[in-house]
């Protein structure tokens, strides 16, 4: 009976694949017996794999950053082959433009206000923007410094001349041959400089027409002293190192009396009547103050949407200065385009790095986030959207006050505003030293 046990279980380490049942009734024995040989019988076979039927899939690795260098050449627009047709002016037109390059400045002004008056009609701007001669005269004209003579006729033909540019500048056509006619780019920066009047205003006009088109704005940061002029009107009436005056009104009054001939001024004005004028003179020039300031910040905004300029324009301590300072002005009309200039400058990614080192930028940021306006939150958490993805920067914008504000920011009812606070905080999670500081919040 031993000596059956014993084939039995040679035969079953024969039949090791065999079922049990199969195995009970191929030996004649019940299925218990079997059952209790196989577990006491040691296998040979090696064990299967295991092999997941739907393994879940390991996400892909992120791909390199580009470089800046890469990223500028594909943004960058073709500079446009300038092919101009020029047309000769007329025997009129010729007396006119002769007589707004000549010395005496009372025939100078009315030259002026007739190019005025003929650069304001739609259909001509064309015409007259490729006439020979014509650029050349209202250049002259704007560029003449006013002397202490006759200094309201001078200021009146510098102000008609830039007025007739920045008609000419509003066509889409016109843009490229006004902008590249020699020395007129350089008289605009210097009437913004110099004046603090109408003509300034026009100039600031005349500026954010201009770089409308692409092709100009990389032309634009080659003109010595634009961005800062620019940014300085954005900020207010600024000196030359673009610092803010501590009173506009008395420059402008003082300015004004300077510049006044055709009456003798011994004293100010004390009477009632005269303290009227001199309000209402104050008034005017607050009004040009302001949307000067405006067509400014319209031009420093189309610049700053342009990547190929983005890195110099960031890098400009002077323009980052003005505008962090008018971002904060939260009683200006144009402090939210100040705060969308900055999230422009986030949108390249090398400016980020030095952005994010920057204390002023992520203070400016986090009052902007605690803004009342929406419009200011959503370009405020856009900018830190932008600066938390730069690997360098995490550790160091994963503070108490910049979580609460995304935290905040992640919780309130506009998608815009919430998607890029919920980003940000994503970009800051992917850092391991950040996640302390992200539990403590």
């Amino acid at each position: 009976e031993e000596s059956n046990y014993e084939g039995t279980a040679e035969e079953l380490r024969d039949n090791e694949d065999m079922p049990v049942s199969q195995a009970s009734r191929h030996l004649d024995i019940s299925t218990d017996e079997v059952s209790s040989f196989t577990s006491n019988v040691p296998s040979t076979r090696e064990p299967r794999p295991v092999q997941f039927h739907n393994p879940y899939p390991l996400p892909q690795a992120p791909p390199p950053p580009r470089s800046p260098e890469e990223i500028i050449k594909d943004n960058a627009k073709p500079e446009k082959d300038l092919r101009t047709k020029w047309t000769q002016p007329k025997q009129e037109l010729q007396e006119v433009l002769l007589a707004a390059k000549g010395s005496s400045l009372a025939r100078r002004s009315n030259a002026c206000g007739a190019l005025k008056v003929l650069a304001s009609k739609k259909k001509k701007q064309y015409t007259l923007a490729h006439t020979v001669g014509l650029l050349d005269s209202l250049v002259f004209a704007a560029n003449e410094s006013p002397p202490s003579a006759e200094a309201d006729v001078a200021v009146d033909a510098r102000t008609r001349a830039v007025t007739a540019i920045m008609y000419l500048s509003d066509p889409k056509e016109n843009r490229v041959t006004v902008f590249e006619h020699p020395g007129l780019a350089a008289t605009l920066v210097k009437v913004i400089e110099d004046d603090i009047g109408e003509a300034r205003l026009h100039a600031c006009s005349a500026l954010a027409m201009l770089a409308k088109t692409a092709s100009n704005r990389t032309g634009m940061m080659k003109v010595e002293g634009l961005t800062k002029a620019l940014s300085a009107a954005v900020r207010g009436r600024c000196d030359a190192d673009g610092f803010l005056h501590p009173s506009i009104l008395d420059e402008v009054e003082h300015n004004h009396i300077k510049l006044s001939s055709s009456t003798k001024v011994v004293s100010p004005p004390r009477d009632k009547h005269s303290y009227n004028i001199k309000n209402d003179r104050k008034i005017q020039y607050d009004k040009f103050l302001s949307l000067a300031r405006l067509n400014a910040c319209a031009a420093l905004s189309h610049l700053s949407k342009y990547c190929p300029v983005s890195a110099e324009l960031c890098q400009n301590g002077v323009v980052l200065d003005n505008i962090l300072a008018v971002c904060i002005e939260f009683e200006s009309p144009i402090h939210t385009r100040c705060i969308e200039i900055l999230c422009n400058f986030t949108r390249f990614q090398a400016n980020n790095s030095g952005l994010s080192h920057n204390n002023k930028v992520v203070d400016t940021l986090l009052q902007a986030g605690k803004s009342k306006l929406s419009e200011d939150r959503k370009w405020a958490i856009r900018a830190m959207q932008n600066l938390t993805s730069e690997p360098s920067s995490k550790v160091i914008l994963a503070t108490s006050n910049l979580l609460t504000v995304l935290s905040i920011s992640a919780m309130r009812k506009e998608y815009d505003e919430q998607h890029a606070a919920v980003a940000a905080l994503m970009n800051l999670a992917t850092e391991p030293g950040t996640l302390r500081k992200m539990r403590l919040v």
